[in-house]
């Protein structure tokens, strides 16, 4: 775990760098400048973006980590498979193109009625997809050389900051709100261009072209995953987006901005857990390939301790101060409808999270093709439940037919684990981090309130990270926290020492 918990670290560093910059323009430049209606269409341009970018990858960024070990050989350019990856992605996004196109009647008439202005940016979509799958492909590339912290300083820090400098534009006029999608496109493609520059850094842009890549003996199997892991890869983004898809289509627009204001503060919890999928994915794939079992054991069981402390300490934090959250929030009374959505997204997230490394165990396994039938069972089964939740409760609704559908996805997924693997994340130091974030919530719920919206969050903060981290520290639920942790007290007192001695 030395190179999962170190990549984790410095990726996490970046990532909450991101999510500061999220945060600023998503709870505070977001509102200030935009109407909730154009914050919920051009999130929702972007999901169909997204849908369309997942089919057209064909599955490449799974297979990028699944079989690069058996490519990989540096003085042969790893046998061509940079092109091979960048080709399929390509075919991908035109046979998706066409399609596209040939049913844009259908597909955008789902939002015909509620979000007409959707179908004034067809062509507009295709090219953010095409951006957005480029993208993602070099990051795989990355990926699979355990080098994850440049890709999500583009993806978390650059894409945000060139975001927050198309609303500062827009906001002073020098262009229209077409404008503001088309910075948001540029945004993704200027990814692309430096990932490219990066990987031509690292030296690892190999431009051959190796066509026995066709006749290698498993090339079939690799064709297989591919058309299984892509009808898999979409249906797990159907899972994430299909609310804001569904309520674009159900709801008005300006409903769907107060949805996206929310959604992205319950998703700061699942941070850790992005950085911790990145990098751990490959080294599952090489721990199958070397049919490895009790590396692999370890790592299931690591990373659902580490990502469920991570979890929930921002989950606390997070609801203990909503409420000033949204007073602090320009026209927050505008987005205060939001606040159970931050509840359950929160919610959904921290499940993901205690249920650890699954899917990516999964996905890596033999058993592939299992977790695409759950995988599409259960995104047929959050359609249902958002087509009977959405109409009843509105967008508390959709995020809590999220929290029902990853329930059943979860659960399914560690007991089929556990049946044929005898693999399972959990222990009694889950009981006892359970026992403690209860502890921790019991306290915030009689603390006073300080006056001052900032002082009071800061107090809430202040007395949840001291206590939950104190608690977790001297339980010893957590080998690898405790060494971190350890290892940060000794610099401070180091620090200290030096300072008094003078």
């Amino acid at each position: 775990m030395g190179i999962i918990i170190r990549q984790s670290i410095k990726s996490s560093v970046v990532s909450y760098l991101g999510v500061l910059l999220g945060a600023l323009n998503t709870l505070f430049i977001f509102p200030l400048y935009l109407s909730r209606q154009e914050i919920g269409l051009i999130s929702l341009l972007e999901g169909i973006a997204l849908m369309i970018a997942t089919f057209a990858a064909l599955g490449i960024n799974q297979i990028a980590d699944r079989y690069f070990p058996y490519f990989r050989d540096r003085d042969q350019q790893h046998q061509g498979y940079f092109v091979f990856l960048n080709l399929v992605n390509l075919l991908g996004f035109v046979l998706a193109g066409v399609v596209f196109w040939l049913f844009r009647d259908f597909w955008l008439g789902f939002y015909s009625k509620e979000a007409p202005e959707v179908q004034d940016y067809f062509w507009e979509i295709l090219l953010f997809a095409f951006c957005i799958s480029t993208s993602n492909i070099l990051e795989s590339y990355s990926r699979i050389h355990l080098r994850i912290v440049v890709p999500n300083l583009l993806r978390q820090v650059v894409i945000r900051l060139v975001i927050t400098l198309s609303i500062l534009i827009y906001a002073l006029q020098w262009v229209d709100f077409y404008g503001l999608v088309l910075w948001r496109i540029l945004a993704y493609g200027l990814m692309g261009v430096l990932m490219i520059l990066y990987l031509q850094q690292l030296q690892v842009l190999f431009l051959r072209v190796n066509f026995s890549i066709l006749k290698t003996p498993f090339f079939r199997e690799l064709v297989i995953y591919g058309i299984f892991t892509v009808v898999g890869g979409a249906s797990a983004i159907l899972i994430m987006k299909i609310d804001i898809l569904m309520i674009g289509a159900m709801l008005k627009t300006q409903e769907l901005g107060i949805y996206v204001i929310a959604y992205f503060v319950g998703a700061i919890v699942e941070i850790p857990r992005q950085m911790l999928s990145q990098i751990v994915s490959p080294i599952i794939s090489q721990a199958w390939a070397d049919r490895n079992m009790a590396h692999i054991n370890m790592i299931y069981k690591k990373s659902s301790l580490s990502q469920s402390i991570a979890g929930l300490l921002l989950f606390l934090g997070i609801w203990a101060s909503i409420d000033d959250l949204f007073v602090l929030m320009p026209n927050g009374a505008a987005f205060a409808s939001g606040k159970y959505v931050v509840f359950y997204v929160g919610l959904t997230r921290l499940v993901h999270m205690f249920c650890g490394v699954n899917y990516e165990i999964l996905i890596q396994s033999r058993y592939y093709k299992f977790n695409l039938a759950t995988t599409v069972l259960l995104a047929v089964f959050i359609v249902l439940t958002n087509l009977i939740f959405i109409p009843w409760m509105g967008i508390v609704g959709a995020a809590l037919a999220t929290l029902i559908s990853f329930i059943i996805y979860n659960t399914i997924k560690v007991y089929f684990l556990w049946y044929k693997f005898r693999l399972q994340p959990f222990s009694f130091k889950t009981v006892l981090i359970l026992g403690i974030g209860m502890l921790v919530y019991g306290i915030t719920e009689i603390l006073p309130e300080i006056p001052g919206v900032l002082f009071n969050i800061a107090f809430k903060s202040i007395v949840i990270f001291t206590v939950f981290v104190s608690l977790i520290y001297f339980s010893k639920v957590s080998e690898d926290y405790n060494h971190i942790a350890g290892a940060i007290f000794r610099k401070i007192t180091l620090v200290f020492h030096k300072i008094f001695k003078q």
